[in-house]
C-alpha cells in the first residue's frame, strides 16, 4: 500500500502465513512484486513451476537447498545457495523446491513479474534428479 505520493512512496509487506513452516511476506511496487520468504529450519517449499512467473531471488541468511528442473528437457541442478552472494533467475517451465537445512530461519529475498500464491504454481515432481535431495 503506498502512503505518499510526493517525494518516496513507501510500500508495507503483507505476510500470509497460510502454508506450515513459513510466511511470505508481499508488496507489489509497479510491475514488480517483491517478497521475503521467512522458512523455518526443516521446512520445504515442494516442487512447483510457473507458466508465466519469472523469479530473482537470493538468500539473505540461513542455509538452503534448492532443486531445479525444466519441465520439457528435464534438466536438473542441485545445489546449496550461499547466502548473499548468489542470486538466482528461474524463468518459466522451471520446477523449483527450497528446503531450509539449517538450524535458524532461512529469509529468502525474491523479485518477480507475478503475485506469488496467485494460481500460477503447479505441483512438480522431480523426473531428471530423482526425488531424494
Amino acid at each position: 500500500m503506498s502512503h505518499s505520493k510526493q517525494f518516496i512512496d513507501i510500500f508495507e509487506l503483507t505476510p500470509d502465513a497460510s502454508r506450515e513452516g513459513r510466511v511470505l511476506y508481499t508488496a507489489r511496487v509497479g510491475n514488480v512484486y517483491m517478497s521475503q520468504h521467512v522458512i523455518e529450519p526443516g521446512t520445504t517449499v515442494n516442487a512447483h513451476f510457473h507458466k508465466q512467473t519469472r523469479n530473482i531471488f537470493y538468500v539473505e541468511e540461513g542455509k538452503v537447498r534448492c532443486r531445479f528442473e525444466h519441465i520439457v528437457s528435464k534438466e536438473y541442478r542441485a545445489f546449496e545457495v550461499k547466502p548473499g552472494k548468489d542470486v538466482l533467475h528461474i524463468p518459466e517451465n522451471v520446477a523449483h523446491e527450497f528446503s531450509n537445512v539449517g538450524s535458524v530461519p532461512a529469509v529468502l529475498v525474491m523479485f518477480s513479474n507475478q503475485q506469488p500464491r496467485s494460481g500460477d504454481d503447479f505441483d512438480y515432481i522431480f523426473i531428471g534428479g530423482g526425488n531424494s535431495s
